[in-house]
């Protein structure tokens, strides 16, 4: 027996697969456990709207991260490495002292 894909792009082609199997034999499906057409194309749009919206915030994610990355780049690490640096230049390689400042010696 088939498992159903996790990825939707191969669900979807699973799932037509399975609807082309169902219409051509249709007399031995009872009409309680058959799957329309209808059913399918409800499915499959939800489908593509699903994967639209994630797409879309991938790309919003990928604009966050990019400014988060330069934020980093811009603010962060040098605040860290003034920080650093005014510590050890105080402080010397004195480990006890930079443990305060959560700096390990170098």
């Amino acid at each position: 027996m088939n498992i159903p894909s996790h990825n939707p792009k191969a669900l979807e082609l699973q799932l037509r697969k399975i609807l082309s199997g169902i219409e051509k034999n249709i007399s031995d499906w009872p009409k309680a456990n058959q799957i329309s057409e209808e059913m399918f194309l409800k499915t499959s749009n939800e489908l593509q709207e699903k994967l639209k919206e994630i797409k879309s915030s991938e790309k919003k994610l990928s604009v966050q991260r990019k400014k988060l990355s330069e934020y980093v780049n811009q603010f962060a690490k040098p605040l860290y490495k003034k920080a650093r640096d005014q510590a050890y230049s105080i402080h010397g390689k004195n480990s006890d002292k930079l443990k305060e400042y959560n700096f390990k010696k170098i």
